[in-house]
């Protein structure tokens, strides 16, 4: 079976990762794996991506008809059985011109929360009724949230496949090589380390974690901030922690290889971000054992248990408090943390997900009950 992906640049987040996790059962299974990038480059994880069995291709998007036409070409030449796309962007485009090149199995993955409004909204409403109705595609949802969003948004309903990570790599280090992760990046054993993972950008509010530590300072002076990831608010980001005297408590180390390594070597994981899909960062965080504070939002209410697998906050007063709570309680961030890593083992499994997205390019038709979705946890 022969599956294209078509994907934006083939960045270092959720999607490619999940992609790249995924490879060895998919192969193992019979896929021949296939990935189109459409951005004005194939992207820093093109080459990650690929050595994990994959095939890349480059294509990138215009907005025009010619593009449509050469996306056929490609599609028709490579003889794929699938195409599956994991583009808001020209979305509808890709799947007519799958269905144009003879392509029987079109699935669309939606990564997340499109509530779109006016012209725009009415242009999707439609796009994603010819897809479904006209050209069989089988919509998909990565969370709850996202579910429900397409549902009160669009009217429509996609099926429910869980987000997932591999559990049996981001996995509680054993602690001589937590503090041999942590001698690596320079940090002290008696340090409590929040860490966030991602894209530096408005939507992420790391500017509310930087904010919170002169607050949460004055009760845990041994607390420090490290951020993996790059973006276009970096500099900002770092101007605000000059300003308020906390640069030398927060690091900035970019795109990393071994984030699971700086997982494992870290006391708490923070996302407050205002908007989400279903995050695969704050997954592997769950996977490797940390408690999560993260913003008190629909993504995170599908995924963190509040009080049970972490804390759910709305501001940055809150997020202070919670901080200054998990510092001060050692046996309050391993329980969290053991939680968290059952509910990730209990409802995000990489094999049951994968599994059920077989079903679909084999054209099966799951049953939506059939689908785990997060419940609280007793």
């Amino acid at each position: 079976m022969r599956v294209l992906h078509v994907l934006n640049s083939i960045e270092r987040s959720g999607a490619e990762m999940m992609l790249a996790q995924a490879a060895p059962l998919l192969r193992e299974r019979g896929v021949d794996l296939h990935a189109l990038a459409t951005g004005a480059s194939s992207g820093p994880f093109a080459a990650q991506l690929a050595r994990t069995g994959f095939s890349v291709h480059h294509l990138p998007f215009r907005p025009c008809p010619a593009f449509v036409a050469d996306f056929r070409r490609l599609v028709r030449r490579g003889r794929f059985d699938v195409v599956h796309i994991h583009t808001e962007r020209a979305f509808f485009w890709y799947e007519l011109a799958a269905r144009l090149a003879g392509v029987r199995r079109i699935v669309r993955t939606v990564h997340g929360t499109f509530d779109f409004r006016g012209h725009l909204q009415a242009e999707r409403w439609v796009q994603r009724r010819v897809a479904r109705r006209f050209l069989g595609v089988r919509a998909v949802a990565v969370g709850r949230s996202v579910q429900i969003a397409e549902q009160d948004t669009y009217g429509l309903r996609p099926l429910l496949i869980p987000n997932w990570t591999d559990s049996s790599v981001f996995s509680p280090a054993e602690p001589a090589a937590a503090a041999r992760a942590r001698r690596r990046l320079a940090i002290s054993a008696d340090a409590i380390l929040f860490v966030s993972v991602g894209s530096c950008q408005r939507l992420k509010n790391h500017a509310g974690i930087i904010r919170a530590l002169p607050v949460v300072l004055t009760d845990c002076p041994g607390a420090r901030y490290l951020h993996v990831g790059e973006g276009e608010s970096e500099e900002s980001e770092r101007r605000l922690a000059r300003e308020l005297g906390v640069a030398d408590r927060v690091r900035f180390v970019g795109q990393r290889d071994d984030v699971c390594a700086i997982l494992q070597a870290s006391d708490v994981f923070l996302m407050p971000s205002v908007r989400e899909g279903l995050p695969v960062s704050c997954l592997e965080a769950m996977s490797c054992g940390l408690p999560v504070i993260a913003g008190d939002i629909p993504a995170f209410r599908d995924l963190v248990v509040d009080g049970v697998t972490g804390i759910l906050v709305r501001n940055d007063q809150a997020l202070a408090q919670a901080m200054k709570r998990v510092c001060g309680d050692a046996r309050l961030r391993a329980a969290m943390g053991a939680a968290g890593r059952r509910r990730v083992l209990a409802e995000f499994s990489l094999k049951a997900s994968v599994e059920r997205y077989l079903d679909l390019y084999r054209g099966e038709r799951p049953d939506e009950d059939a689908a785990r979705t997060p419940v609280e946890a007793s």
